[in-house]
């Protein structure tokens, strides 16, 4: 029961990192050259995982943009701080 339990949670998570992939490669690309201002250091911030994944398979996939304001690096750093705890909670509830 333990394990079908735990089969159907990969599973859903899979869909789920798929689906978030899918969002940021289409939503959220980040591009060489443009500066960017606080609102998408929130929008960056937020997809931080699923393009790391996407960096993996593709080139010219960027986690966090070259040019930016400071507004920008500050809140992207506080919606990835905030995302990783929630997530680290998370797993760490699950499997204990």
């Amino acid at each position: 029961m333990n394990l079908l339990l735990n089969s159907a949670f990969l599973l859903r998570l899979a869909f789920t990192i798929f689906i978030s992939c899918l969002i940021a490669y289409f939503l959220c690309d980040i591009q060489s050259g443009i500066e960017y201002t606080w609102y998408s250091g929130i929008w960056h911030g937020l997809f931080v995982i699923p393009n790391l994944i996407l960096s993996l398979f593709f080139d010219g996939i960027h986690m966090k943009a070259e040019i930016s304001t400071s507004a920008y690096t500050f809140f992207w750093w506080v919606i990835l701080i905030t995302q990783n705890s929630y997530l680290v909670r998370f797993f760490m509830a699950l499997f204990s």
